[in-house]
């Protein structure tokens, strides 16, 4: 059997990014949370580290805006 050690505490700003996910999945009308999912809640995040340094080289704006976009095609839900 494939067992993985248990998962070190979240931190404050994983857990509300996760909620965010969450909330981002809900209102694309999908009830799994997805990387792409993530990945928009901590490109919102100003603060969060992965943003500041991709913040660097694009806009994380347009990045959200883009993600929305494949998240609101026709064939977004028939993705595995």
């Amino acid at each position: 059997m494939n067992e993985h050690p248990p998962l070190p505490p979240f931190t404050p700003r994983l857990i509300t990014a996760i909620q965010r996910a969450t909330d981002i999945a809900r209102s694309h009308g999908v009830d799994t949370v997805g990387t792409e999912h993530l990945i928009q809640a901590i490109l919102e995040d100003p603060r969060a580290l992965p943003t500041q340094v991709v913040a660097e080289r694009c806009d994380t704006a347009e990045l959200v805006e883009r993600l929305n976009s494949v998240m609101e095609s026709p064939g977004y839900r028939a993705r595995p």
